[in-house]
């Protein structure tokens, strides 16, 4: 069966593919498993391998099921495990007497893999992500897709948790500043302020994944000033003070970009 993103990035849906995790749990401890099998998808989450933090888990004739998003078919596959997704997987195992179930059970829609970059090389790495978005908080400057973050392990990184609690902050403050009551200004200003803590924890997770992968890497700088056009087109980096307005939009959206300080932008939506 078939179903329907209803979130869009970018005027793109976001397709997922959906995946199968179960484990027979005839003669043990439901509870026990349920928490053991709670803390695999966490630890899948942080090695990059699934999206969200939140999935359908439940258990029914003997078994438990889980059925989390992934950006591609064989997200979930082996070659893609730490350390970390590997002992849980035994301690499983050890706890049940079986193996862990994982089977790809479709799509969210019929381009599953039109928002996944696909470039063999890139240019740069672009850090962003929105409120609603479950996409990966990395998107390739070459076509503007998501990167699956396993695929940037390098250097012996294993785990994106830094990375993925900064997601979880982004998000939190763009949700406060899209629902325009409780904490709207200051979540605006945590998005669109340089010197924010939150702008401050996104550059410097940017320049570790640059210094891992040898690509650089882009911070995305939120931009809601209420001023006009012209003003903002010639508004300069506001970290190094030079000319950043491009002479056309990077994929038709990004219209500000900073090669000295790995910044990009957008013009203000709130010109008068």
């Amino acid at each position: 069966m078939w179903y329907w993103a209803v979130y869009r990035v970018d005027n793109k849906q976001q397709i997922m593919f959906i995946q199968e995790v179960s484990l027979n749990i005839h003669g043990a401890d439901p509870d026990d498993v349920y928490q053991e099998m709670d803390l695999l998808l966490g630890l899948y989450r942080q090695s990059g391998q699934k999206q969200g933090k939140v999935e359908t888990q439940y258990t029914a004739s003997g078994r438990i099921v889980a059925l989390p998003y992934t950006l591609e078919v064989d997200s979930l596959a082996t070659c893609y495990n730490n350390d970390y997704v590997n002992r849980q997987l035994d301690r499983l195992q050890e706890l049940t007497g079986q193996a862990v179930h994982i089977q790809c059970m479709g799509a969210t829609g019929p381009e599953p893999l039109a928002n996944v970059c696909q470039c063999p090389t890139t240019p740069f790495y672009l850090l962003h992500t929105d409120y609603v978005t479950l996409l990966s908080p990395v998107r390739c400057g070459g076509c503007n897709g998501s990167v699956p973050l396993y695929r940037l392990r390098c250097g012996g990184e294993t785990s994106f948790y830094s990375l993925l609690s900064w997601e979880t902050n982004y998000q939190s403050c763009d949700s406060l500043q899209m629902n325009c009551t409780v904490g709207e200004r200051w979540a605006t200003r945590q998005l669109s302020d340089i010197h924010s803590a939150l702008s401050k924890e996104g550059r410097g997770l940017a320049a570790e994944l640059e210094a891992v992968t040898g690509v650089p890497v882009y911070y995305y700088l939120y931009n809601y000033r209420a001023l006009s056009l012209a003003k903002d087109q010639q508004r300069p980096c506001p970290v190094c003070g030079q000319p950043w307005l491009l002479s056309e939009p990077l994929h038709d959206r990004y219209d500000f970009q900073c090669t000295t300080d790995r910044l990009i932008s957008e013009l203000t939506s709130n010109s008068h």
